[in-house]
């Protein structure tokens, strides 16, 4: 299965240079395209498993969803010019942490709409959580981009960057249950 990427049948600027019309033409774009997304990677994950897979939006299934996705994270070499960008910008006293891999452009496909239903179980099983974006300040890291509203103090879930820190755990940690576990994390900031 060839996994499609989400591309917006617009021009878009960098999320931090977005205005609010802008913004708010992804987000409306964004949501509209969730139950799409979800239906491509129940697919995916049946192939993988090698039978039908049903996601249900129970906070079971994203047991399933991690264990199936888990093994399928891949890495690619980075270029040198990536790493000599790296290297000018890291400290010397960090340089030890420089990767020399990036993850594959298809685990991060995968990985983006995983990340999807994971904030999907989160809306669907915890009223009072909902989709939306906001457009300041334009410091806040997850500005424009669509997130999870409904938190105590004023929190707000970016499902992507989620999703990104727990393909780079796997790279270290297998944990079939650490999207449960993140789940039930969250769960007490509501």
């Amino acid at each position: 299965m060839i996994y499609k990427m989400m591309e917006p049948p617009f021009e878009m600027n960098d999320f931090e240079l977005m205005n609010k019309k802008e913004a708010k033409q992804h987000f409306d774009w964004y949501v509209a395209q969730i139950p799409e997304r979800i239906v491509m990677l129940q697919e995916y994950l049946s192939i993988i498993a090698e039978k039908e897979i049903h996601l249900d939006y129970g906070v079971d299934s994203l047991r399933t969803v991690w264990e199936l996705f888990e093994t399928e994270i891949k890495l690619v070499p980075k270029s040198k010019e990536e790493i000599e960008k790296e290297l000018k910008e890291t400290p010397d006293w960090i340089l030890d942490e420089i990767e020399l891999t990036n993850l594959s452009q298809e685990t991060l496909i995968v990985a983006m709409d995983i990340a999807i239903y994971f904030a999907e179980v989160f809306v669907k099983n915890n009223e009072g959580i909902y989709w939306s974006f906001y457009t300041k300040p334009k410091s806040r890291s997850s500005v424009n981009r669509p997130i999870l509203l409904g938190f105590k103090n004023g929190a707000d879930m970016d499902p992507r960057v989620i999703l990104l820190n727990c393909c780079d755990d796997s790279l270290h940690n297998n944990d079939p249950e650490l999207l449960v576990k993140l789940y039930h994390i969250w769960c007490e900031k509501i």
